[in-house]
């Protein structure tokens, strides 16, 4: 395992930055592991969803857990001693981890396709998108993440490197002067072309809102018109979130990628964390938007964390009743009453 040294590499960080940075990363792993933990087991006790957005959603969930366990422990206990503690062996296992990253922004285009596609076509997309299928589809993404990690990580003429802005490993071409052509290939695929998908998918639901808005307005009363103007303005709505967070979590960081395998330099050291940041955020941000978002989901999560309290309530009552049953029962009783005459 290298470590990162190019043009205008790295410098000592201060004390204070170290904190500060450890201290986000901390707040993110823990919102991200708990957030996405807590909406898995929400979704496998829901019956509310459909079940193609079930399946969906529990793929993007089982990934970004895997984002909090597999990177963001590491990357936090890397920026709390200021170095890469764990060994070569493991720089290279993180920087094949990184794949997850991709494969989340690809899941989040699934669930934002299968929506687009219930919405524009709701009669034929129950034959358009099936069960068989979506798993095929969901599979099918792991199958190419696990090549494509495959490829960036044992390419010949690259090797793991620490990037010590970053607090992570990737693979870099062993030439310092080579362009990582295969670094800014993933930035393309898995950061831009999804936000560009994504953008696409909004463009064209606006403008069928837009349609339907103007012909229930010469079709329909007043009243229909408000409900399902106000149905299309949500919808709308949620999938304008979905664009604007994917391009927050996603064009900072592949931007940097681009500009650090175009120029072989590294970018600044702020713009490199806060890019880490909004992407390693994205793995909670999308449980936030689904929460607010879908009324069956929250109606499904205050459900689940209500059974979770009552039971540990029913626990609590069992526990202090079952000594006061032993302490009263007749046997107990006959015995202390023996031993006081004895």
């Amino acid at each position: 395992m290298e470590t990162l040294d190019w043009a205008n590499g790295t410098s000592a960080r201060e004390e204070w930055v170290i904190v500060i940075q450890t201290t986000v990363l901390t707040i993110t792993t823990l919102l991200v592991i708990v957030g996405n933990i807590l909406c898995f087991m929400v979704l496998l006790k829901s019956n509310d969803t459909g079940e193609v957005t079930r399946l969906c959603m529990l793929f993007l969930t089982a990934t970004d857990t895997g984002v909090g366990f597999l990177i963001c422990i590491p990357v936090t206990g890397a920026t709390a001693v200021d170095r890469w503690p764990y060994g070569d062996a493991f720089c290279l296992a993180l920087a094949g981890s990184t794949i997850l990253l991709s494969m989340d922004s690809i899941f989040v285009v699934l669930v934002n396709v299968e929506r687009f596609v219930a919405i524009v076509w709701p009669l034929r997309s129950v034959t358009y998108v099936t069960i068989p299928r979506v798993r095929v589809a969901l599979v099918g993404v792991w199958a190419l993440g696990a090549s494509f990690a495959g490829v960036y990580c044992f390419i010949p003429g690259r090797s793991a490197v620490y990037h010590p802005h970053f607090h992570t490993c990737f693979m870099d071409p062993d030439d310092p002067d080579q362009s990582d052509s295969v670094g800014i290939m993933a930035a393309w695929i898995f950061g831009i072309l999804p936000f560009v998908i994504t953008l696409l998918l909004y463009g064209r639901l606006y403008q069928i809102a837009r349609r339907h808005a103007r012909q229930i307005s010469v079709m329909e009363g007043p009243q229909n018109h408000h409900v399902i103007k106000r149905s299309d303005l949500k919808t709308a709505t949620t999938f304008f979130i979905m664009t604007a967070v994917l391009a927050v979590s996603w064009l900072p960081f592949a931007v940097v990628i681009c500009y650090e395998g175009v120029t072989r330099r590294t970018a600044h050291p702020a713009a490199i964390f806060i890019s880490e940041i909004l992407l390693l955020s994205n793995s909670y941000w999308n449980i936030v938007i689904y929460y607010i978002r879908n009324e069956k989901f929250r109606r499904a999560g205050r459900r689940f964390v209500r059974d979770c309290l009552c039971k540990g309530r029913d626990n609590r009552l069992r526990n202090e009743i079952e000594p006061s049953r032993i302490i009263e029962s007749p046997s107990l009783k006959s015995n202390a009453v023996l031993t006081h005459h004895l």
